[in-house]
């Protein structure tokens, strides 16, 4: 319950197919960074009730659950998260996603975020996913044929 860096923590096991995170107490976490990336062969995780309201760097850190088929973030507080770069990019397997709640009125990287996500058709969006200005979007949706936010902050952005 006192930890506050949780990146890394379990990247790079590409041979494990589930894990139990559910009771995790993640309430002081300010960084989730690369927490699951390249995890290949992970077929369920259950991060639905990670207290998220004072991470500020989720960069990567779902990159390249490639056999995951499911993720859900729907409750997800990122109110002050800064860097979303890569946060789902190369989940070859994942059809839909919430993000319904996500703010994203503070953050400065987008990039890559949703790259590589060949089989990603339907991303739900609420009206706090803005671009801000100055914020780094760059290849946000290469690969990736899922619907765009069409909220005015994203009006005249070029896919």
């Amino acid at each position: 319950r006192n930890v506050t860096n949780m990146s890394a923590m379990f990247r790079w096991m590409s041979s494990l197919t589930s894990l139990d995170v559910s009771s995790f107490d993640t309430s002081k976490v300010i960084n989730m960074a690369y927490m699951f990336a390249d995890m290949s062969s992970l077929t369920s995780l259950d991060v639905s009730h990670f207290d998220t309201r004072n991470v500020t760097d989720m960069s990567y850190m779902f990159s390249g659950l490639s056999s995951l088929t499911s993720l859900d973030v729907s409750s997800f507080d990122t109110s002050k998260v800064i860097n979303m770069s890569y946060m789902f990019a190369d989940m070859s397997s994942l059809t839909s996603l919430d993000v319904s709640n996500f703010d994203t009125r503070n953050v400065m990287d987008m990039s890559c975020m949703f790259m590589d996500n060949s089989q990603l058709t339907s991303i739900i969006y609420g009206d706090k996913f803005i671009k801000k200005d100055n914020s780094e979007i760059r290849d946000m949706f290469r690969n990736c044929p899922a619907n765009k936010p069409t909220y005015s902050s994203w009006e005249g952005v070029s896919w």
